[in-house]
């Protein structure tokens, strides 16, 4: 049972992203414009589309609650604590992109 509309009308710009993520000569993509135009919706449909064909997806989200906490937006991948920023930081980044398998990966970042 799917419980989010169908997402229509947006293949031009979703295969647009999968080509870039694809691309072995680009390094990121950035989807802009105004605000509720569906940028998330869009991001994250062509993220799910490369999770059925195994790529491993990691999606990080900015909230308010998070704000105010180090790395809140990384919680879930924060796997050791201490007063050491620098390890700390090395610790996130290693568990962000570490992928089984050596799975290819992408980060989203909303």
């Amino acid at each position: 049972m799917r419980l989010t509309w169908p997402l229509t009308g947006r293949s031009r710009e979703t295969r647009l992203i999968e080509a870039a993520l694809l691309d072995p000569d680009s390094a990121g993509v950035v989807v802009g414009g105004a605000a509720g135009v569906g940028k998330s919706r869009i991001a994250w449909e062509t993220l799910d589309a490369l999770k059925a064909r195994q790529w491993e997806i990691r999606w990080v989200v900015g909230t308010s609650a998070a704000r105010h906490l180090p790395l809140g937006a990384l919680a879930p991948w924060v796997r050791c604590a201490g007063d050491r920023s620098l390890v700390l930081v090395h610790g996130v980044i290693d568990a962000l992109t570490s992928s089984p398998d050596s799975q290819p990966m992408v980060i989203g970042v909303d």
